[in-house]
């Protein structure tokens, strides 16, 4: 989303629910603007040079006001997770900002 112009986000997130099959899901991997490599990618990228990065709580405020339930956000720190100890340290820090994702 965060390649998706800021006064177009509500929209298409409203667009999204609209043709979302009833009871789907919809994922978003999105740049976790905490992370300060991932500000430095964002910054100095060729492909990000337009890009804007979304607070997580803005996300979940958007998403839940186009009607989506069961809102919310987790930071990734390995996609996908690799092995055990990887996989357990998404779930002990997921609520954190850790992650690059």
């Amino acid at each position: 989303m965060h390649h998706v112009l800021p006064p177009q986000w509500e929209s298409f997130v409203a667009e999204a629910y609209r043709v979302m099959v009833p009871g789907g899901l919809m994922l978003v991997f999105e740049v976790n603007p905490y992370n300060p490599l991932m500000q430095y990618v964002a910054k100095t990228y060729e492909i990000d040079k337009d890009a804007v990065l979304l607070p997580p709580a803005k996300l979940r405020r958007m998403f839940t006001a186009a009607g989506f339930t069961e809102v919310f956000t987790q930071a990734i720190i390995s996609v996908p997770p690799t092995g055990r100890f990887l996989t357990r340290m998404d779930s002990l820090l997921g609520n954190l900002p850790f992650g690059a994702q």
